[in-house]
């Protein structure tokens, strides 16, 4: 609607308009934002660190004989997630 109006302001086409909305944000909310987005970052990491000690958990129990409804038993999680763990080529 914006490029809409400001072509008709200039006797323009609008498919020559474009239109940007850049938010501007209070000091403390956009310093609240950043620091979120970096715990977030944070989290993710921790994430994927978790998961790969995950991976190398499930593997040594499946080399040690277990059977994959056990290693899901043992981790937490359900034999799928187990056999996904233990599929998944991420990590050696």
């Amino acid at each position: 609607m914006a490029a809409d109006a400001v072509a008709a302001l200039l006797g323009i086409d609008p498919a020559t308009v474009k239109v940007e909305v850049q938010p501007v944000l209070d000091v403390d909310v956009a310093q609240r934002l950043a620091e979120a987005r970096k715990e977030r970052r944070h989290a993710d990491e921790l994430a994927s660190a978790a998961a790969e000690k995950l991976r190398r958990v499930a593997r040594a129990l499946a080399e040690d004989g277990l059977p994959e409804r056990d290693i899901g038993s043992i981790l937490g999680v359900s034999h799928q997630r187990a056999h996904q763990l233990l599929t998944d080529r991420r990590a050696s």
